[in-house]
Order: C-alpha cells, then structure tokens, then sequence
C-alpha cells in the first residue's frame, strides 16, 4: 500500500525565490514594486455619491475605510476582492488594483466609486478623454491626436476608440451652443463657407456678432435657397430672445428679397465693399472678353472704367457717391456695353446698402472679421475636403465654436467693465437725468447675461473638458486668446 504511494508522480513545484529576507532579517528592506502608492504618499478618496472613504494600500489594495454602515450602523463584512486592470494618468502606467469589497448584512453590497482611477467599465483614465477632447478642439484629427499620446505617453489608443470619446458628448454640446443666448449687440456678419462631403459640395452657414466677436449659429446645410436662409435666421434668433440690427454679408443673394419684407425689414444690410468690388470686376471682364476666373490682370484700357465703378464704393460722403453714380451713369450710356450697363444697374441698386455704414459708424466697410474667424474654424485640415457626414461637419465646428465663445467671456467682461467706467465717470461730469441714470439698469442686465452664460460654459467645461487633479477637483484651464 506504501509502495502504491510512493510510486505516484508529482508534478514539480517551481518556487521563483526573489528575495533573502525571509532568510536573513538583518538585511534592509526592499522596496516593493509595481506599487501605485511606491514614491509617493498614502492617497485617501472619498467618493460623493456613498461618502464612503478608500485608502490604497501599498500592494494595490483598495480597502473601504468604514467598518460600519453608514446608513444602518451595522458592522460590515468582508466579500473578497476584484481584480481591476487600469491605465493611470500623468504617465504612470499600466496598473492592477485589487477592490476589497464589503458587504451589509441589511443594505447589500457597497459599491466602489474609483473615477478617480478610472470610469465605470472603461480601462482608460478619465483624464484622456479629456485631453482627446481638447487636442480635437484645437484642431487635430483623430490620427494626429492618436500619435501625440503615442510621443507623450507611450500609449497606442485604438483610432475608434478616441472618434467615441469624441462624439459622446456631441448631443450636450449642441444643447449648450443652440440653446442658450450668447451676448449680442444685434450687428451681424454673414457668410457662407464651401465644403465638401463625400464629394458632394454643401455649406457652412456662419453667422457672428461683430461687437461681442461670439458666434451666433453655425449650420451645414445641403443647398442655399431663400426657405434655408429664412430657417437659419430663425434658429439663429432663438426664438425671437435675441433681435438682428444690421446683417452685413458678401454678394450672395441666398436670402432674396427677404430684407424687404416683413418682419425683416427694418434689418439694415451692409454689403462688404471687397466682395462688391470682385462682383464689379466680373462684369468688366465679361465686357472685354475675358473670362471671370481667369488671374490675368485687367487691361490698361479698363483701368478707368474699374477706377469709377471704385469711386462709388469707397467714397465716405453721400453727395460724392451720387455724384460718382451719374458720372458712371454716362459713361456707361457711352460705352454702350450690356455687361458694363448690367454691372452699373447692380451697384446703382445696392447704393441704399452702400449708405448705411455713413448712417451708422458701428456698421464695418468690410466683412473681414468674419472671413478671419472662417478661417479659425477651418483649423481642422478634414473639415473642407474630407468629411463623410453632415454630422461630423457640424461637430468639427461646434467643438471650435465652443472654443471661441469660451474664450470670447473675459474679453466681453473687461469691455463691458469699461463702458460701465465711461459712464461713471460721465455721470459725475454732467448732471443727472433720467436717461442717464436708467443707464445704470442696463449694464445690471448686460452683467447679468454675460454671468448666467459664464455659468453654462463653464459647467459644461468642467464636466467633459477640464483636467481632472488627482484627489482634487477639476483644474480650470481655460483657452484665453489674446486680449487687445
């Protein structure tokens, strides 16, 4: 019977010796490795949701503080542990922790709050959501985004995974931007931008607050009609809560003869002399038979004739530019060209537009602002020419779009603090009325507006965007441009 057990076979236990300190305890201690707490000092977190507290132990053991519950006062018993697999920020790797879980005799099972760490059922830390968001705002495409946290982390992130970081928050970023009311002076730029989306052409419909340097609305729509011009204004209104004094815009005739009716025609529209003058060019090419995309400069004859259709435009006193009109009027006649004579009609029916900038010195010549902040949301290189949704266009730009507002919030500030200092000081000098003292209910509302649109940005930021502090909470770094 002895010899039938001495003959079994037992496989070979291999033991893997690392240390002498069970052998020698004079010998120093060792430090332990592949520790989160190694090098650092023991970390308390305290979750906001349960109030319970955690403590990670120097062998990756996330042990619950309390030894009772807090909601039933009952002592709590030991369930055993979890095994959690994460990758930790502010390049500290790849990480295994073990969750000791707890349990309640009447209450259950306490769950583990460990965003700190890492979301819910996700592996990556929080924080590179929120860098990939970022880096997208600013510009980058996701394979551009992908090898930054390759340079930087030495972390390969699947393309797929950083396009769902991406879009999940699409829908609150639409809220955010589409409806709530950004401060507003009613004088608006327009202008469209040409994309293209799986070849097709579409557009980009802009519209901007030349005061407030805010964007107002932004769309990608398919084509430009009157109906798409009259839709766009209404959502850019918000519901009637914000009113349009002046539309400044290019040549563009997508919204018809909608300025002329009602309830649209009280909104001055200013046409920016650049595009004019390109407008004006085309026609004098067509007279002499070149052709409108041709780059070649005009002919010494057709400088003259350019030089009076300019005089119109860039005179800044009425009775030159009707003086300008009727001296082009007979050259015209001269001349006997039908483009010259169609050009000629064009300008002469944009003459009351011309005069409204001399009306009103808020109204700018030009439409160069716009065409700058155009050229700041195309930062993304995708965004003209390689798109394959309406949505992915739309969200290119919201997320640029947040940015600028974002930005734009302490500009407004310190230009409404300063014209509130204007009219302190102007109250002192002159004596009081009541025009001059109802003025001071105005800026408590402008304050107020721009306060309750701080609070929306700012929550939104902290929640999807900002940095995330270990322990701590969310560091605000805001994108601030340049103040002038």
């Amino acid at each position: 019977m002895a010899s039938n057990l001495n003959t079994r076979v037992y496989s070979p236990i291999r033991i893997k010796q690392t240390t002498l300190h069970k052998y020698f305890d004079t010998l120093p201690c060792y430090p332990i490795n592949n520790s989160y707490v190694q090098d650092r000092e023991h970390k308390l977190t305290k979750s906001s949701q349960n109030q319970y507290t955690y403590s990670i132990e120097p062998d990756n053991h996330i042990e619950i503080e309390q030894t009772h519950c807090l909601t039933c006062q009952t002592r709590l018993l030991k369930n055993g542990f979890n095994k959690r697999f994460v990758i930790l920020d502010q390049n500290h790797g790849e990480c295994t922790f073990f969750l000791h879980r707890k349990r309640c005799p009447n209450c259950g099972e306490i769950p583990f709050q460990i965003d700190q760490f890492a979301p819910k059922y996700g592996t990556y830390h929080e924080n590179f959501k929120r860098r990939t968001r970022q880096l997208f705002m600013e510009g980058l495409i996701p394979s551009q985004i992908q090898r930054t946290f390759h340079i930087f982390y030495e972390l390969w992130i699947p393309k797929s995974t950083i396009v769902t970081w991406i879009n999940s928050i699409t829908h609150e970023l639409n809220q955010v931007l589409n409806h709530n009311i950004v401060p507003s002076s009613g004088y608006w730029a327009y202008d469209e931008i040409f994309l293209r989306i799986n070849g097709k052409k579409v557009f980009l419909l802009v519209f901007l607050d030349i005061i407030t340097n805010f964007v107002i609305k932004t769309k990608v729509v398919s084509h430009l009609n009157r109906g798409t011009g009259l839709e766009f204004i209404r959502e850019a209104k918000r519901d009637k809560k914000l009113s349009i004094k002046t539309i400044i815009k290019d040549g563009g005739m997508m919204f018809g003869n909608l300025f002329s009716k009602c309830p649209y025609k009280k909104i001055k529209v200013q046409l920016c002399k650049v595009h004019l003058k390109w407008l004006m060019n085309r026609y004098i090419r067509k007279s002499v038979g070149m052709s409108v995309q041709s780059r070649k400069p005009l002919p010494e004859k057709c400088l003259p004739i350019r030089d009076q259709f300019y005089r119109i435009i860039d005179t800044t006193h009425e009775t030159n530019k009707f003086a300008a009109i009727e001296a082009l009027r007979i050259t015209t006649n001269r001349l006997e060209n039908k483009h010259l004579t169609r050009g000629f009609q064009r300008l002469e029916a944009q003459l009351p537009r011309l005069l409204n900038h001399l009306r009103d010195p808020n109204i700018p010549l030009t439409n160069n602002k716009l065409e700058n902040k155009n050229q700041y949301l195309e930062r993304n290189p995708s965004l003209k020419y390689h798109m394959k949704s309406f949505v992915g266009a739309q969200r290119v730009v919201n997320y640029r779009t947040f940015k600028n507002n974002l930005s734009n919030l302490l500009h407004n500030k310190i230009r409404l603090n300063h014209k509130y200092q204007r009219w302190r000081m102007m109250l002192k000098e002159t004596p009081h009325t009541e025009g001059t003292c109802g003025q001071g209910r105005h800026f408590q509302a402008e304050f107020k507006k721009l306060e309750r649109i701080k609070e929306i940005y700012l929550a939104f930021w902290q929640r999807y965007i900002a940095i995330l502090g270990f322990g701590t909470k969310k560091r605000m770094l805001i994108p601030i441009t340049n103040i002038r």
